[in-house]
């Protein structure tokens, strides 16, 4: 049954910035990125209610339309909340999931990589976040000293309009098997794999087009 409807935040979210996580067994932390500037939404929602939290702004990074494409993740420990906005970097933060709150604020740069397109993707053990943007695959160590310096390429390709079964790399998403399943932009006809993504570089064992689709995506 719809009951009366009560605003919570009135603001400008970021597109495509939404993420949640659980709490515990009844209720969930949502995190909202607010639009042009370097400030959170934290709202809490279980069985009975939806609140908003509180607002968290960290620097003075306003990134105005670059906002326009990214995405936000928590770790899979609940440990971590980062987001990528394709024309900035990554933001990494610790992540408190009994308060909600943010903390050691840090920023990954673009790697030299200027693809516009791209998404995130912890490791299952959550200790490594791996970017993929368009032409390639970076792997990022976060209990490294210097995060920017610890980024290792594990795979580039060199886009082919006329190539319709591989797009590029897009996105990542860890699988039931615990192995992350990496998709394109655009029509393509493969998932690329990463077999060991906890572990480092080379050993993660990546494999370009591993599982032929039923049909173009």
């Amino acid at each position: 049954v719809l009951g009366e409807r009560v605003e919570l935040l009135k603001d400008s979210i970021t597109p495509g910035m939404i993420t949640a996580c659980y709490k515990n067994s009844s209720s969930w932390w949502i995190m909202a990125r607010l639009d042009g500037t370097p400030c959170y939404a934290l709202l809490s929602l279980d069985r009975d209610s939806f609140s908003f939290v509180k607002r968290m702004c960290f620097g003075s990074d306003l990134t105005g339309r670059n906002d326009i494409s990214g995405s936000s993740e928590f770790s899979p420990n609940r440990k971590y909340y980062a987001h990528y906005l394709t024309g900035n970097g990554i933001y990494v933060f610790n992540f408190n999931d009994v308060t909600g709150e943010l903390s050691n604020y840090r920023k990954i740069d673009k790697y030299g990589i200027d693809n516009y397109y791209g998404r995130i993707c912890f490791s299952p053990d959550s200790r490594l976040l791996y970017l993929f943007s368009s032409g390639h695959i970076i792997q990022f160590d976060l209990l490294s000293a210097d995060i920017n310096q610890s980024g290792i390429i594990i795979d580039s390709f060199k886009f082919d309009p006329m190539n319709e079964n591989f797009a590029s790399y897009f996105s990542g998403k860890i699988g039931p098997d615990g192995r992350i399943y990496v998709g394109g932009l655009g029509a393509h006809k493969y998932l690329s794999v990463i077999n060991r993504p906890n572990c480092r570089g080379a050993d993660c064992d990546f494999r370009k087009q591993s599982i032929e689709l039923p049909s173009r995506n």
